[in-house]
């Protein structure tokens, strides 16, 4: 297994900005088998508008940082085609190369909405 680590923009045509698609909770496990009940952080999805669309799951530790977006509004977001704009600080992805097929992980520090362009402020 061959092991390559970029930054997000290294995987997103230098984009910092990514298209959220949905957020689940992160626990940690050993063997195969979750250690608890209580998670560990989150786990973002996300498609990266500058490779295709292609989709990438980001860990960041700790409470939901994304808590004033619902699993609703994200399904309404995408549905209308008025995308959940984020972007992810200190954002590492690993890309690993298994039975010739592209596999990416990902870590961030932290998370935050982006307010899209020509948006106008409340």
């Amino acid at each position: 297994m061959n092991k390559v680590e970029t930054t997000l923009g290294g995987v997103n045509n230098d984009e910092n900005i990514a298209i959220l698609t949905g957020k689940s909770e992160n626990y940690e496990y050993k063997d195969g088998k979750r250690l608890g009940d209580s998670p560990i952080g989150m786990k973002y999805n996300v498609v990266l508008p500058g490779n295709r669309l292609n989709g990438l799951t980001v860990k960041v530790a700790g409470a939901d940082q994304l808590q004033q977006i619902s699993d609703e509004q994200i399904g309404e977001a995408i549905s209308s085609r008025k995308f959940i704009l984020v972007r992810f600080t200190n954002c590492k992805v690993s890309i690993y190369n298994i039975d010739d097929s592209m596999i990416m992980s990902a870590f961030a520090k932290s998370v935050e909405l982006v307010k899209p362009e020509g948006a106008k402020t409340a």
